[in-house]
């Protein structure tokens, strides 16, 4: 009888929002104390429990057509789930972190694991697409490989994947503004602006900041500063900033952040901020990215 357990960790998009769901470029960092553990047991009476009061409000919404897409995928015909099924989450949900593509990553490793021999990456990362397709209606594949993979990424759709050796003087901190992000909401929103010149704007910053993470020094730490700034505004120039996004920036640059930004979809959500030197002393709530 099968017992097994799938685990993977959250995520952080430091630039290329919005941009990389049309082909733009992205980069993305693995957040690895915050994650989430799909067990399943086949011999068990059929159970579907999350760990939360969040967590069980998503599988009672959305897990029915979670497994109507996995069935699908496999071309299995459609029949009601079986076993017990314990989520054990502990990536918040709606905040930025990755929750849905953590889940939907899970669930597509259980789906290949039950429903074909022959797993591969490859198959995972598309059903796992298909599955945060359904949670933000259209994906870029940016969270399900940041996800996927342990080490921070350069993604662009239909290219292959770039691993990042971090190798800069600067240190990166993220607070939550307490803001939900609607990702869907924001998604659809960038899509109605047909803003091309905010796609090119957002893609030089992730080019700024792709060099200045590899390099010593302070041309580094001026190219990465630079690229986060051009990144931040366009999340201005597509309206996705809040008063608490733009009062948590002030506090950030207050504490002495050389430059700041929205991460993830906007509207809410995280602050990334950027700084010289560590902070002696870390504000609660405030988390370390990309630790030297």
């Amino acid at each position: 009888m099968i017992d097994i357990t799938f685990k993977r960790h959250a995520k952080v998009i430091l630039v290329g929002e919005h941009a990389v769901v049309r082909g733009y470029p992205g980069i993305v960092a693995p957040q690895h104390h915050l994650n989430i553990l799909c067990h399943y047991q086949e011999d068990q009476p059929t159970t579907i429990i999350g760990s939360c009061h969040k967590t069980q409000w998503v599988l009672d919404q959305h897990f029915k057509q979670i497994w109507h897409i996995i069935q699908t995928y496999f071309n299995q015909p459609t029949r009601p789930f079986k076993g017990r099924l314990h989520i054990e989450n502990h990536i918040p949900i709606a905040l930025g972190w990755g929750f849905s593509a953590a889940f939907s990553v899970v669930m597509a490793e259980l789906g290949c694991y039950l429903f074909t021999k022959n797993v591969t990456p490859e198959k995972i990362y598309t059903l796992a697409k298909q599955l945060e397709d359904h949670f933000h209606g259209k994906s870029s594949g940016i969270d399900i490989a940041g996800v996927i993979h342990t080490d921070p990424i350069y993604f662009r759709h239909h290219h292959p994947i770039e691993l990042i050796q971090i190798d800069f003087d600067g240190y990166f901190y993220l607070c939550h503004s307490h803001e939900m992000s609607p990702t869907k909401q924001c998604v659809q929103a960038v899509e109605n602006m047909h803003a091309k010149h905010l796609d090119e704007k957002m893609a030089l910053a992730t080019a700024l900041v792709r060099s200045g993470l590899t390099q010593q020094g302070p041309e580094g730490l001026v190219m990465t500063e630079e690229g986060i700034q051009i990144a931040n505004q366009c999340f201005y120039d597509w309206q996705l900033m809040t008063p608490e996004l733009i009062s948590l920036e002030k506090t950030m640059k207050e504490q002495g952040a050389i430059a700041t930004k929205v991460t993830g979809a906007g509207g809410g959500g995280l602050m990334l901020g950027l700084w010289e030197k560590p902070l002696k002393e870390i504000p609660k709530n405030w988390v370390p990215l990309l630790t030297h």
